[in-house]
């Protein structure tokens, strides 16, 4: 965090949180309960998020594959961010909001930990979702400044209420 010292740095270090916070959402098979209760031969028949959102989660159509999507699309553009607007705060603000974002990050990652040993398959699911959702919100797009990644946010945050 010693190396944000202007400006350029804030926009490079929020463009490389929010790649890590996206690369890290629990949204792989081995982290769906379904995924891993039938991870053999036909996995699909008789999944519980199958029968309850109308289909493989695969599916281009699916919640989830729309959701997936779309965190593709907001993390390209993302990356494909150029230099130029930079956020008007100085680098002590910015070091404090890039801070705060990992801070609650933090937080939500330990709530996720303390609340699933508890959970039902059901409210893994929501636990899971509202996880993902928070992580989402702690990414730290104004500090971009790009009202395309604010857009592209809005709209993976849109698809997720159709997760679960």
């Amino acid at each position: 965090m010693d190396k944000v010292q202007n400006s350029h740095d804030i926009v490079k270090f929020s463009r490389a949180l929010a790649m890590y916070q996206l690369a890290h959402l629990p949204t792989r098979p081995q982290t769906c309960p379904f995924c891993v209760q039938h991870s053999e031969g036909n996995r699909c028949e008789g999944c519980g998020y199958a029968l309850t959102h109308g289909g493989k989660c695969d599916a281009e159509t699916s919640a989830f594959g729309q959701f997936i999507e779309a965190v593709y699309d907001l993390a390209g553009v993302i990356h494909g961010l150029q230099d130029g607007k930079e956020p008007k705060i100085d680098a002590d603000e910015g070091r404090d909001l890039l801070k705060q974002s990992i801070r609650g990050s933090r937080v939500a990652t330990k709530s996720l930990i303390e609340a699933l040993p508890w959970a039902s398959t059901d409210q893994f699911m929501v636990i899971k979702a509202r996880y993902i959702e928070e992580i989402l919100k702690e990414i730290p797009s104004d500090l971009m400044a790009s009202d395309e990644v604010d857009v592209a946010l809005r709209y993976v945050l849109d698809k997720l209420k159709g997760y679960w």
